[in-house]
């Protein structure tokens, strides 16, 4: 699934049984020190960044919701901006965490 190309015809269904594949692939590779990460935010965006689709995955701590949905937010709109990268972490600023 590319979906920098432009359009894709995919459900959003779809998107979330991907999305629900990957947690459990993360899930599966990480070390014993991080397994606590169970779920956050998924969101879609459009070339133009208005939002396509979005959806919590797994669990989130109540008190994290917020945090997580606006950082899952911030991470797609800078992946649009940077085409070229393959991971949020490429573009993030270090000083800001």
């Amino acid at each position: 699934m590319n979906l920098r190309g432009g359009i894709v015809n995919i459900t959003e269904t779809q998107i979330y049984g991907q999305a629900l594949s990957i947690i459990d692939w993360i899930n599966s590779t990480l070390d014993e020190s991080n397994k606590w990460r169970q779920g956050g935010w998924l969101y879609v965006v459009k070339p133009d960044g208005d939002v396509f689709f979005h959806q919590r995955v797994g669990t989130i701590p109540e008190e994290k919701d917020g945090k997580y949905r606006l950082l899952s937010v911030e991470k797609a709109l800078r992946l649009l901006a940077f085409p070229e990268h393959r991971s949020s972490w490429q573009s993030r600023n270090p000083e800001l965490n």
